[in-house]
């Protein structure tokens, strides 16, 4: 997300962004104030806020980002140099001045990425009646598919339920540990304490079953899991 009343700026920092990370092709949002983005109720990834004086909106506007999408990588973007003490009260990743934007943006947004894609294989955040969930992955035991909704099963034998489907929560699973054995269970290899060939055992006495379709990649998946634990 670009946020700005800087018209001018904003292009520049649209095609700087779009330039850098042009392999990844960001879907880019550009708004004049972050309650378009608020009221979108979309997790945002990455948010370039500018910010003219210490009281701007700018600041207070990245608070109520991180509400929402606790992850979110800020960078702010200002043309005065006063305003570097008051964005310390904001989480973000660091403070552009204007004039150096061309030269450090690029940078700072790889960096962005990089924080992203880690956050991605620690975090899981997930939203819960409207507000943002953020789930250790490795709390997690496994994933269940019931109807219309998927549960959520940690360690603890917690229990949170979301809409999302399977699917789309793998996609911000880290792959090396988390597994679709079936098509309605996820399996987090972290927490599984005994394996079949027809079913996983989790630590909490779960019994997780292996769909014949899914055994032979389930079974080469979970072998090279335990070859990179040794």
């Amino acid at each position: 997300m670009i946020c700005g009343n800087d018209l001018s700026l904003s292009q520049e920092l649209r095609s700087i962004t779009e330039d850098t990370l042009r392999e990844l092709q960001p879907e880019i949002f550009c708004t004049a104030g972050v309650s378009d983005i608020l009221r979108r109720q979309e997790l945002c990834h990455i948010a370039l806020l500018g910010v003219s004086h210490p009281s701007a909106a700018g600041i207070e506007s990245g608070k109520q980002l991180l509400n929402t999408s606790p992850g979110c990588q800020i960078i702010f973007i200002s043309d005065n140099s006063d305003c570097v003490t008051d964005v310390y009260g904001t989480p973000h990743l660091c403070l552009i001045l204007k004039e150096r934007v061309g030269e450090l943006l690029p940078k700072y947004l790889l960096r962005a990425v990089e924080n992203v894609k880690d956050a991605a294989n620690q975090v899981l955040t997930v939203t819960v009646h409207g507000s943002a969930w953020l789930l250790q992955q490795d709390e997690i035991c496994y994933l269940e598919r019931r109807g219309h909704n998927t549960y959520i099963i940690g360690r603890s034998h917690s229990e949170i339920v979301v809409a999302e489907k399977l699917n789309l929560l793998m996609q911000r699973l880290n792959p090396a540990v988390f597994c679709r054995c079936h098509v309605s269970y996820v399996v987090n290899f972290q927490n599984v304490a005994a394996y079949q060939k027809k079913q996983f055992t989790m630590k909490t006495g779960a019994i997780i079953p292996i769909s014949r379709v899914n055994a032979a990649p389930v079974r080469a998946k979970f072998m090279e899991y335990l070859a990179g634990k040794g």
